[in-house]
């Protein structure tokens, strides 16, 4: 993609950035490109739902925030926040999916409490977005709290997976292999005692 960008190119990322289970800061997804400006639309909702104007409150993280871009997304149903916390952002992306796998293994062992289990995700996000990255605030926007909310419903592919790996028909759950990787990376912030909950989660995948 990155060849046929052209300079001062503005790419706004939809999706979660782990590639090719390579786990990427966000600029490293189209390789490093100074003249290229990245955004990133997350939160809890789908391209079909938009598009069917099902009312949908998302998240827009860009390092500045330009009236085209409040006025840009002007769709019926689409509501968004605005940030300047684009790390941050992505990286709820990936955590509450890794979450939502715990939710699932958590429900293997007891009635899962979900309002108590979300509280504590988004608690323990909110400091690790804060120790490792940026603002812990993050994690109370629609791409943190709302999003681990919808995550932890037994309907959710990673709750499911957490729920019974052994299901052949689940297909490939990415984010397994994003735990696997987080591990790899973070394995002394995860061996700190801080963060029980991820660590739980990564450990025994």
């Amino acid at each position: 993609i990155v060849p046929s960008l052209r300079k001062w190119s503005h790419v706004i990322l939809a999706m979660k950035w782990l590639t090719a289970n390579k786990l990427l800061p966000i600029d490293e997804c189209l390789g490093y490109t100074p003249d290229i400006a990245l955004s990133v639309l997350s939160g809890p909702g789908f391209a079909h739902e938009i598009l069917s104007d099902i009312p949908v409150h998302l998240i827009f993280a860009s390092e500045s925030i330009t009236e085209w871009e409040q006025d840009g997304f002007l769709l019926d149903g689409l509501t968004l926040d605005f940030s300047h916390d684009i790390l941050g952002v992505s990286w709820c992306g990936v955590l509450k999916n890794i979450y939502a796998i715990g939710a699932g293994m958590e429900s293997r062992k007891w009635e899962l409490d979900r309002s108590g289990y979300t509280t504590r995700v988004v608690c323990e996000m909110t400091e690790l977005l804060s120790v490792l990255w940026w603002i812990g605030e993050t994690a109370m926007s629609p791409a943190g709290r709302w999003d681990v909310w919808i995550c932890t419903t037994p309907n959710s592919r990673n709750y499911r997976y957490g729920a019974n790996p052994d299901d052949t028909t689940l297909g490939t759950v990415e984010w397994y292999s994003a735990a696997l990787i987080f591990r790899e990376r973070y394995g002394d912030v995860l061996a700190s005692g801080r963060f029980p909950l991820l660590a739980t989660i990564v450990q025994s995948i």
